[in-house]
This record gives structure tokens, C-alpha cells and sequence, in this order.
């Protein structure tokens, strides 16, 4: 059933309606980690992925921040 859902945009409109809603409380800046293969989506929406691979929840991940993008290196 998840499959019917993909392809949407139903997390892309989650996640900007998320942190539309901080930047009305005054956030400027955010920061997450992504699992290593979805790091495209989140580039997608102005995130950078930046440090080392970690594990979590038994996959691979990456901190992506939306600042500082240019200055943001992958670590392996």
C-alpha cells in the first residue's frame, strides 16, 4: 500500500510546511540526518549533506544542514 502513495510529493510538502512553520517561530537554520540514499531529495529542498557516514537504526546516514551549504564536506 505505501508504494500507491511515493512519487506525490507528500513528504516534500510535509517537510516545507514543518519548516515553514519553525521559521514563523523564528528559525533560520535546520539540520537532520537522511539516510545515505535519500540524500538527493533532501538537496532537493536546499540541504547539504557534510561529516561522516553514521549508522542509524541499522542504516547508514548523513547530517544535511541548510546553512553553510558551501562549506559542507562528506567524510568517508
Amino acid at each position: 500500500m505505501r508504494q500507491a502513495f511515493r512519487g506525490q510529493g507528500i513528504a516534500r510538502k510535509l517537510i516545507v510546511a514543518a519548516m515553514d512553520h519553525a521559521r514563523t517561530g523564528g528559525a533560520e537554520r535546520f539540520y537532520l540526518t537522511a539516510q545515505s540514499d535519500k540524500l538527493g531529495f533532501y538537496e532537493r529542498l536546499g540541504f547539504a549533506a557534510f561529516g561522516p557516514e553514521i549508522m542509524d537504526g541499522g542504516m547508514p546516514h548523513r547530517a544535511m544542514r541548510d546553512y553553510d551549504r558551501d562549506s559542507a564536506v562528506l567524510v568517508d
